[in-house]
């Protein structure tokens, strides 16, 4: 599966060129189809999903060719992937023949549209990415990816929670994968990083991390 390469917008053009306003004080026609759409999405329809995809994919640019789509709205498309694979998990863990590749065919679409313009909005499409990967057992893939995310934590540093997920999937890829001797190499390291940033915290992530260092065990098992 291809990896979109996010673009770069320089903060000067991003406030003078992305309008200030809600895409839905744009293009409220669109806005009101994707709102319905995802709420479809809550039934677990995969042909709903797709056209909420094909939606996002149709808002227009500004005429300096900036997006028109605001982060809120790419949150919202992002969620509501994360929702079907939060019901259809087990399919990815049962190995489904078909269900996995179509979603991660869909994935791929909407990873490769304006989405790309809001760096933090693509760490948050990465994180659903690798869940589906690792239930569907293709932990490999999973560490290609998490492994030059967690390598670089101060993209996501200000959403603790966001970087806590990213640790603990990079942790339970590794030892699905058989790497346990990864995972008593740098295990531990990030427990102590994410206590440091957030020492309000320290309870919640301690009782997180710690089955999973001993056991590996997550909720995306």
């Amino acid at each position: 599966m291809n990896k979109a390469e996010p673009v770069t917008l320089r903060p000067a053009e991003m406030e003078d060129h992305v309008p200030s306003r809600p895409v839905a004080d744009l293009i409220p026609e669109l806005v009101e189809e994707l709102g319905q759409l995802i709420n479809e999405i809550r039934h677990q329809d995969f042909a709903k999903l797709e056209e909420a995809v094909e939606a996002f994919a149709r808002a227009p640019r500004t005429r300096s060719g900036f997006p028109t789509v605001r982060p809120v709205d790419c949150r919202k498309l992002t969620e509501a992937f994360a929702a079907y694979l939060r019901v259809h998990r087990t399919r990815f863990q049962q190995n489904d023949p078909v269900l996995p590749e179509k979603f991660f065919r869909l994935f791929d679409r909407f990873a490769a549209s304006d989405v790309r313009a809001y760096p933090n909005e693509l760490v948050q499409l990465q994180l659903v990415r690798l869940e589906a990967l690792i239930l569907a057992g293709h932990n490999e893939e999973a560490i290609a990816l998490s492994t030059p995310m967690a390598a670089r934590p101060y993209l996501v540093e200000d959403d603790v929670s966001s970087l806590s997920k990213l640790f603990e999937f990079d942790i339970l890829a590794r030892f699905n994968g058989g790497r346990r001797a990864e995972v008593d190499a740098v295990a531990m390291g990030r427990l102590l990083f994410l206590i440091r940033v957030q020492p309000q915290a320290i309870r919640k992530v301690f009782t997180r991390f710690f089955p999973m260092i001993a056991t590996g065990t997550s909720f995306a098992t």
